[in-house]
């Protein structure tokens, strides 16, 4: 079984920092995790709907984690 974990990051990747904005950060850093090796099985980078908002921005960044399945 695997586990998404989700970063808020500035330009993508595990070199990445993380952003000081959640819901305004670039792009999101999506790692899947092997639960039973804890070895990283897939890195994604996706770019934030909520950037280009001017409201609702947290909403738009919630339905992006949930449509990603994310877990943490």
């Amino acid at each position: 079984m695997a586990k998404r974990i989700a970063f808020a990051t500035t330009k993508g990747g595990l070199d990445d920092v993380i952003a000081d904005r959640f819901g305004r950060a670039p792009t999101f850093t999506i790692i899947e995790i092997d639960e039973n090796t804890k070895s990283i099985t897939n890195i994604r980078i996706v770019e934030n709907p909520g950037t280009s908002v001017e409201r609702g921005a947290a909403i738009k960044v919630v339905q992006l984690l949930i449509d990603e399945r994310v877990d943490i």
